[in-house]
C-alpha cells in the first residue's frame, strides 16, 4: 500500500485521480466500508454495483497522502494493520530489500545453489533486479527469505533499523483515523506472515495476536481481515474457516478474480489490485488496493473500472 518503488519518486496524483474518477462513476458503483459491504453480502443485496477501497500494512503513507485525499472527496476505505509494524519493530524485509538495491550498483547473491550477479545501476535494472530476487524469495520459506535479506544489508552495510519506525503508522496516527467514520481498521497479523505454510497453532496465535493488539491500541472492535500476500499459497480454505472461527466478518485476499455466489460466506473475498502511483508491478505488498463486486449478469460492470485508472488486465 505505497507509493511505488523509492526509485520512482513517487506521488500521490495518480491515487487522487483515482478518487476522483471513482466519484464522477458513482452512478455506477457505491463507496462503501466494509461492514457495508457485509450486510450486502449478507443480504445478497446486489441491485446496485459496489467498491471497496483498501490499505494493507498501515504505511505512513496512508494517513499523510491517502486519508487526506479520501477525506476530501467524502470515500471511505479500510486499513489492515501488521501490529508489529505500528510497534516499531516489524521486519519490512521487502522494503529492506528495496533499500539494498536503490544504495548499491551491483548485487551478488547465491540462489538456487548458483551465484547471480545483479546490476542496479539504472532505474530499470533496479526494477529488474528486485522482481527476480523478490519472487525467487516468494518461493522459498519465509523465514529462511526473511534471514537471506537481513544478510544481503549486512554484506553491504545497509542501515534498516529505522525502516519500521520511519515508514510505518504509529498508533497515535491510527487512533486519529479509527475516529472518522469514513475509515475502517481491519487486522494484517502480527508480523505480516503468509498464513498457509504456518502451522494452525501458529497462525492463530498471527490473527488473534494482532486483533488483541488493534483492540488495545485503539480501544474497539475489529471486525475485518486482510491476507499477508493473499495469493494462492499464501492463504486457503484452512485459513478462511479460521478467520471465521475467530469471529471476523469479512476476510480479504488479493487474488485477481471477480466475486462469485461461492464468496458470498465473506472470509475469502478477492481484490483487484493497481499500483496507481507509477504502475510499478515490483512487489505484491505495494499496492494501493481497490476492491470491486459485480454480479455474474454484471460482468461488463467492469469495463466501468477504466475510469478509475484500472485494465482490462487487471480485473481479469
Amino acid at each position: 500500500s505505497r507509493c511505488g518503488r523509492p526509485w520512482s519518486k513517487p506521488r500521490p496524483t495518480a491515487l487522487r485521480a483515482t478518487v476522483r474518477a471513482s466519484g464522477s462513476v458513482a452512478k455506477a458503483f457505491e463507496n462503501m466500508v466494509q461492514q457495508a459491504m457485509q450486510r450486502r453480502l449478507r443480504e445478497r443485496d446486489f441491485a446496485r454495483r459496489f467498491a471497496c477501497f483498501t490499505f494493507d500494512d498501515g504505511y505512513r503513507d496512508n494517513y499523510q497522502y491517502a486519508y487526506p485525499i479520501f477525506r476530501d472527496h467524502g470515500l471511505p476505505f479500510a486499513v489492515y494493520v501488521t501490529t508489529d509494524f505500528a510497534d516499531g519493530r516489524g521486519d519490512l524485509w521487502w522494503l529492506a530489500l528495496e533499500k539494498v538495491i536503490r544504495e548499491t550498483p551491483t548485487i551478488e547473491l547465491k540462489m538456487d545453489g548458483a551465484w547471480r550477479r545483479h546490476g542496479c545501476a539504472t532505474p530499470a535494472e533496479k526494477s529488474e533486479a528486485f522482481r527476480n530476487i523478490y519472487w525467487w524469495l516468494r518461493r522459498t520459506p519465509e523465514g529462511e527469505a526473511r534471514h537471506t535479506v537481513a544478510e544481503l544489508c549486512r554484506a553491504y552495510d545497509v542501515d534498516v533499523s529505522r525502516l519500521c519506525s520511519d515508514l510505518a503508522m504509529t498508533w497515535a496516527e491510527f487512533r486519529e483515523m479509527a475516529r472518522d467514520p469514513l475509515v475502517a481498521i481491519g487486522a494484517h497479523t502480527r508480523r505480516h506472515y503468509a498464513i498457509a505454510p504456518l502451522s494452525l497453532a501458529e497462525a492463530r496465535v498471527e490473527i488473534a495476536e494482532s486483533t488483541r493488539r488493534i483492540q488495545v491500541g485503539l480501544g474497539c472492535p475489529v471486525r475485518h481481515f486482510s491476507f499477508p500476500y493473499g495469493d494462492e499459497q499464501s492463504a486457503d480454505t484452512r485459513d478462511f474457516e479460521l478467520v471465521r472461527e475467530l469471529g471476523f466478518k469479512t476476510a480479504v485476499t488479493t487474488r485477481k478474480q471477480l466475486l462469485h455466489a461461492r464468496h458470498d460466506a465473506a472470509r475469502s473475498l478477492h481484490r483487484s489490485t493497481e499500483a496507481v502511483a507509477n504502475q510499478s508491478r515490483a512487489s505484491a505488498n505495494d499496492h494501493w488496493h481497490v476492491w470491486v463486486r459485480v454480479t455474474n449478469k454484471q460482468r461488463v460492470a467492469s469495463r466501468g473500472v477504466e475510469k478509475t485508472g484500472l485494465t482490462d488486465e487487471q480485473i481479469e
